[in-house]
């Protein structure tokens, strides 16, 4: 008979979710925490999300999830970066 403990899953052995964010012209790579992202994947919504790149934020929306076809597991995400300039130009003139 064994007496032996399971072993705690280490850190790193956790699941990410891959993820690219185009827009802007450039690309980042990047993996979220599931836990994190869940509730923006399975909902017919659509939310503007706010990434945090060492200091350099981004705003984006999810664009696309991609699933397993059997296991139906996320395999990879897709966000496209808001334009950082307002498209919609204030018709006042400020001195």
């Amino acid at each position: 008979m064994s007496t032996a403990r399971k072993r705690p899953r280490p850190y790193a052995a956790r699941v990410w979710y891959p993820c690219v964010l185009s827009g802007n012209g450039e690309s980042v790579s990047f993996s979220v925490d599931p836990r994190e992202i869940k509730a923006l994947i399975y909902t017919p919504n659509s939310y503007i999300v706010e990434f945090d790149f060492d200091g350099k934020k981004e705003q984006a929306v999810l664009r696309e999830a991609q699933f397993h076809p059997v296991r139906e597991q996320i395999l990879h995400l897709i966000s496209t970066a808001l334009p950082r300039v307002n498209p919609y130009p204030s018709p006042f003139r400020y001195a």
